[in-house]
């Protein structure tokens, strides 16, 4: 395990250096969260916490089109001119598509009664917020300041548990969502001034379709791709809520937070050095089946702990740890552990397709992932039953995710051998 451990992770402080520092920053915003959560768990009710829930799967499907993500293009621009321009085209585009989002978001409120009508405002200004922070986070990156993304991250992190213990204290209605609102602003600030820093400016607005002209190829691939993705994700918060109830969500989505802790630390950081380490071999000709192989066991060995501790204690630690309130989302992790197990040991290997210029399989599997969650809702909700959906939630995902990987093993083979 440790020669594993050596070959994945060699050199850390040289080619690893800028993703050792979005960890640093990813690693610290998770220790922050986790710390405020206990307190938050008491002071907001599961029906809260699944208000927050759609509110941000909502915004999440919204926000995969955000800049009809041509902020991507900012990373192979070398002009600070070049970048000024599609920085300001892109500040102003998302603020035409939180006006176009808000009013989709309107109609389908007034069907499904899921969000409340203050929810929209704090909607809007969360699009927008989060939208131009993807875009300042793409600039940064475009210039290399991975500290300021990294401290990005950490000002959210930070200002969401200091205004969420704020307003649970004085017992706002929707604390939550302004405290996610809030944190989005801080963040959305401290980027631009970072970003004015790194020279962005502001007195000479360019047209904007001239500014974006030669970026038309992220709207046409991309955003479709990230859309799909967006919807397969987040469905099932949505349809908890249409079809269960808030309190239900709210359980799931305190479930899937803890579940997933060891990918929201770690899975980000080993996919960017897996990625750039099978690019390499790739290129080289020597990436071979046995790669994926070896970070899976590593993997699969760092996860073992946390799904051990789930599967057995899951449903009394979690109670304890957050209050009695929250005893169901403790039966909804120890069950969903395998699944978050499955997750994060996949994870490592996400950018596959990619390395093996094979991204035609991605949305072919979201579709099929998106196609069996609206199936197992329609089969589901007209029983009420919520665990057969959960099992049958834990069965679908897990066998995606072998199959997604055997796919990727079977194309590594089949390249290799020709």
């Amino acid at each position: 395990m440790k020669i594993l451990f050596w070959h994945y992770f060699k050199g850390w402080r040289n080619l690893y250096f800028d993703a050792a520092k979005l960890a640093t920053g990813t690693l610290a915003a998770q220790i922050i969260n986790l710390i405020s959560l206990p307190f938050l768990a008491r002071l907001f009710s599961s029906q809260d916490f699944g208000s927050l829930a759609v509110f941000h799967a909502v915004a999440t499907i919204g926000l995969s089109v955000a800049s009809l993500r041509m902020e991507l293009a900012l990373v192979g621009l070398s002009a600070i001119e070049a970048k000024n321009r599609l920085v300001q085209a892109l500040l102003l585009l998302n603020i035409i598509l939180g006006v176009l989002f808000i009013l989709l978001v309107g109609g389908w409120q007034y069907w499904s009664g899921t969000l409340g009508d203050s929810h929209l405002l704090i909607l809007f200004f969360y699009f927008i917020c989060v939208a131009n922070s993807l875009v300042l986070d793409s600039f940064l990156n475009s210039v290399s300041d991975y500290t300021s993304m990294s401290f990005g991250k950490l000002i959210q992190a930070i200002s969401f548990s200091g205004f969420g213990l704020l307003l649970g204290f004085l017992s706002w209605d929707e604390g939550l969502l302004l405290a996610t609102m809030g944190s989005a602003m801080a963040q959305f600030g401290f980027l631009l001034a970072v970003g004015i820093k790194h020279g962005l400016i502001w007195k000479d607005f360019p047209n904007p379709i001239t500014a974006m002209r030669s970026h038309w190829q992220f709207v046409y691939y991309s955003t479709p791709a990230s859309l799909l993705d967006a919807f397969a994700s987040r469905l099932v918060i949505v349809g908890l809520a249409l079809f269960f109830s808030n309190e239900l969500t709210g359980a799931w989505f305190m479930a899937e937070r803890i579940v997933l802790i060891p990918l929201a630390i770690l899975g980000g950081v080993v996919s960017r050095v897996v990625f750039q380490d099978f690019s390499e071999k790739k290129s080289d000709g020597k990436l071979e089946a046995k790669h994926f192989y070896s970070i899976w066991r590593v993997l699969a060995l760092l996860g073992a702990i946390p799904l051990a501790v789930l599967v057995l204690w899951g449903d009394r630690i979690i109670p304890f740890f957050l209050g009695p309130a929250w005893t169901q989302a403790g039966e909804i992790a120890a069950l969903m552990s395998v699944w978050g197990y499955v997750s994060f040991v996949s994870s490592s290997t996400s950018s596959g397709f990619i390395v093996l210029s094979k991204q035609q399989f991605t949305p072919v599997f979201n579709f099929i992932r998106l196609a069996a969650i609206v199936a197992l809702f329609a089969i589901t909700s007209k029983t009420g039953n919520f665990y057969l959906f959960l099992y049958g939630f834990i069965i679908l995902e897990t066998v995606r995710s072998v199959v997604r990987n055997m796919t990727m093993i079977h194309l590594v083979k089949t390249q290799k051998n020709a």
